[in-house]
């Protein structure tokens, strides 16, 4: 048995010695040190890429790529590290300038402009200036762009807007719009008439229309059209050239009426508010049958002046005169026929939306202040309503 013991002793003993037994702890490190060194150092071709192990110190900041063997990849912190060691005075590098685009990208022209001059004002010496003066200039000429075309546009749309003047009681309308126009007239002792008119606008300055309108000498068929010479919503100004064909029913008495207006809309204080002034005159030409049962030329001046006055966007108040005689200057009649009265009143406006009316109802009241030889009535109160088509 003691035998058997001692033959076995040496087999174990070979199995139990290891090169740690043999160079010593600290020896076996150095060599596997040195080999994987050497390994690692050598850049042996023929090994495969594949069989390439991880860094055996665990280290995570670089790795060798499949493709190049020889080109580094380095994170955030070490590529900031490596930056900041190359970086001068007011200098920038690739990392600042990338974050500086990525920031800038869902800018405005204006807006990015700005951030590119704080940027070079920060790195005045930015190795990317040119490059950055470049995108300057070309923002600059977007913002300039930009500019001209805002200014273009809204000066065309100020120029080709309606006004939405006012519109008169009893004197011409001298805004061409679309619109539908009821009212009635009812004076003292026994005058009452009807108007009824459509307006419709060819093209934003010119209008046509016909109806029928009550006016001192009767009943009318009227049919005519209005055309501004100036309709501006920039300076709010009208120039309109008015020409109507008419038909007194009762007497039969053709004519034709043909009148120039002008028309302002002033600012006033307060939000809104405004004042609508207008001037009209012309020269009503009219058939009459004479003594002789023949017909002859009557030519009677008519026209006035009309104010409106808008304090809010609902309520406007109104101040309106009109002139109608004939024989002015008549050598023979110590004073024309004539027959001009004042008149006043209010209007309601509805609207559509905050910048365009619907219809508007006013009412009003008007006297004559000036009569001879025609006398239709001795006062009466007047209403229309004006419904916008457009």
């Amino acid at each position: 048995g003691l035998a058997l013991g001692l033959a076995d002793r040496p087999a174990r003993a070979e199995d139990d010695l290891d090169l740690g037994d043999i160079l010593g702890e600290d020896d076996a490190s150095d060599q596997g040190d040195s080999g994987a060194g050497a390994s690692r150092d050598s850049g042996d071709s023929s090994q495969d890429d594949g069989d390439l192990e991880e860094d055996p110190e665990g280290d995570e900041d670089w790795t060798v790529t499949p493709e190049d063997s020889s080109e580094l990849q380095f994170d955030d912190e070490l590529e900031e590290a490596a930056a900041v060691q190359v970086q001068g005075e007011g200098e920038d590098t690739a990392r600042i300038y990338r974050q500086q685009l990525e920031a800038v990208e869902d800018l405005g022209p204006d807006e990015e402009a700005l951030a590119w001059e704080r940027y070079l004002k920060k790195y005045p010496n930015s190795v990317f200036r040119a490059r950055i003066e470049k995108r300057l200039d070309e923002l600059q000429s977007e913002l300039f762009e930009e500019h001209v075309e805002d200014r273009y546009s809204h000066t065309e749309d100020a120029g080709r807007a309606e006004i939405q003047f006012a519109q008169p009681m009893n004197l011409e309308s001298v805004d061409p719009r679309s619109r539908v126009r009821l009212g009635f007239d009812l004076g003292f002792p026994s005058y009452a008439g009807l108007n009824a008119d459509l307006e419709w606008q060819l093209w934003r300055e010119m209008s046509v229309h016909g109806g029928v309108r009550s006016r001192p000498t009767g009943e009318n068929i009227e049919a005519g059209a209005r055309y501004a010479l100036v309709k501006s919503a920039r300076t709010n100004l009208l120039v309109t050239a008015i020409g109507d064909f008419h038909v007194n029913i009762d007497p039969l008495q053709p004519g034709f009426r043909p009148m120039l207006a002008v028309g302002k809309r002033f600012a006033l204080s307060g939000e809104g508010a405004a004042l609508d002034a207008m001037a009209q005159a012309g020269t009503d030409l009219v058939l009459v049958k004479n003594n002789l049962g023949g017909t002859q030329l009557s030519v009677r001046e008519t026209g006035g002046l009309h104010f409106t006055i808008i304090p809010t966007p609902v309520v406007r108040i109104w101040f309106e005169g009109n002139v109608y005689m004939k024989n002015l200057g008549d050598a023979e009649l110590q004073r024309p026929f004539q027959f001009d009265t004042v008149a006043f009143g209010l209007k309601f406006v509805g609207r559509k939306n905050p910048k365009e009316a619907r219809y508007e109802v006013g009412i009003g009241a008007d006297a004559p202040v000036a009569m001879n030889y025609w006398a239709y009535h001795f006062g009466a109160l007047n209403a229309d309503v004006n419904y916008y088509l457009d």
